[in-house]
């Protein structure tokens, strides 16, 4: 598919475009999505619930705690709003805990800084897809499950 025409693009494909006649100060930069104004389904959101696999901690992730998310179209500071349940081994699934350890899954309730657009696991897989970092290494991924 690199480097072919195709007659339709569908959601989750990543496409180039040339676009002429754009000021320079409103040039796309990397992330930007392109959306058409009649569509309203695709939308920017600050809250999401994301069903999460957790990696190798050194600290525990607290409702609170800063992460950096990145998504298909960009990245944003944001932080921990609530753990909902987690999983962890040799443990069970518990809800409502205080925090995550490493290892194991979790959902969990996340406020960004800015609005990024996403959309939920059972609309468009592709754009459903998120990753956490803190202080600058990967801590979790998984899928947003509910935009709020």
């Amino acid at each position: 598919m690199c480097h072919k025409s195709v007659e339709e693009a569908v959601p989750g494909n990543i496409v180039a475009l040339n676009v002429k006649g754009l000021e320079h100060t409103n040039a796309p930069r990397a992330g930007d999505v392109m959306v058409s104004q009649t569509d309203t389904e695709l939308t920017a959101t600050k809250k999401f619930d994301a069903q999460l696999y957790v990696l190798a901690l050194s600290e525990e992730i607290r409702v609170g705690t800063s992460l950096t998310c990145l998504m298909r179209c960009g990245r944003a500071q944001g932080k921990v709003s609530a753990i909902k349940w987690k999983i962890a081994p040799g443990e069970g699934r518990t809800e409502n805990p205080e925090s995550i350890q490493g290892r194991g899954a979790a959902c969990c309730s996340i406020e960004l800084d800015t609005a990024l657009v996403c959309d939920t696991r059972s609309v468009c897989e592709p754009t459903s897809r998120v990753a956490f970092m803190a202080n600058g290494k990967p801590v979790m991924f998984g899928m947003v499950q509910m935009k709020g």
